[in-house]
């Protein structure tokens, strides 16, 4: 059975991820990015190594890389939202 993932960000505004700023909607709040935060940086190397982490074969390294990665983007837009102040 194929692992199950909570999905954090679920509309992202074309800006946002070229490094402009945007809005997401996280669990269904509108929430406003700034325009260049590094935070996005982070978002996109998480999402990336989220992606790679299927060709890994070792389910402990990859569940492990799936909880790195699940903390790094919720930790992350945790924080563009807390500073987009709303």
């Amino acid at each position: 059975m194929p692992e199950q993932k909570t999905i954090v960000v679920s509309i992202m505004s074309p800006g946002v991820g070229k490094g402009g700023g945007g809005f997401v909607i996280v669990n269904g709040k509108l929430r406003r990015i700034p325009p260049h935060s590094p935070r996005l940086r982070e978002i996109e190397a998480a999402i990336n190594l989220m992606v790679q982490q299927e060709d890994i074969a070792d389910k402990k390294i990859r569940s492990q890389l799936s909880e790195l990665t699940d903390s790094l983007i919720s930790a992350n837009v945790k924080a563009l939202v807390e500073e987009s102040g709303k």
